[in-house]
């Protein structure tokens, strides 16, 4: 009940996946750049809806784990990854130059979780219920903006952050 991606180029377009079961990631994206600079990849994952059984035990129920390589996540429906713990994601990026834009997560743990050690562009997702944005790598680029999550980024998990001037949540008129 999973799909990993060894590819350097990978797409997966306008499908319906469905997880089922707990303790593991559901997508996972490992272009092998080896050496070569992440831009000798391009992976995406577009115009889908990903879902789990949610409150599913265990932890760490992950949606899609881009690891390495360029990957784009974008016009995506993304719902349900949630365990009694909360610390399920509907999106964790790794990923050193990843971009995830016009998304809608609902009722995840974390709606975006960014682990990435370099470049992370987020642009104009929408993340309801759960807590919404976590930064944890490095800070997602500058241009990142346009966001909207439920959750007050003051409160819940360290490390939220909803970056841009044009980002909003529920604190914010």
């Amino acid at each position: 009940d999973r799909l990993t991606s060894y590819a350097n180029y990978f797409r997966v377009d306008g499908i319906q996946l469905h997880k089922v079961g707990a303790n593991t990631t559901f997508i996972t994206l490992y272009p092998q750049v080896g050496t070569v600079t992440q831009y000798n990849s391009d992976v995406r994952i577009t115009n889908s809806i990903v879902f789990a059984d949610a409150g599913t035990s265990g932890h760490y129920n992950l949606g899609i784990y881009p690891y390495t390589g360029m990957v784009t996540i974008a016009n995506n429906i993304i719902y349900d990854f949630t365990t009694g713990f909360g610390d399920s994601m509907a999106i964790q990026i790794h990923s050193p130059l990843s971009y995830v834009y016009n998304n809608t997560l609902v009722n995840n743990d974390i709606g975006v979780d960014n682990n990435a050690t370099s470049f992370s562009y987020r642009k104009n997702n929408i993340v309801v219920g759960g807590a919404g944005f976590r930064e944890m790598g490095n800070a997602s680029d500058a241009a990142s903006d346009y966001n909207l999550q439920s959750e007050d980024k003051t409160s819940g998990l360290a490390g939220m952050s909803l970056m841009g001037t044009h980002c909003k949540d529920l604190t914010t008129p």
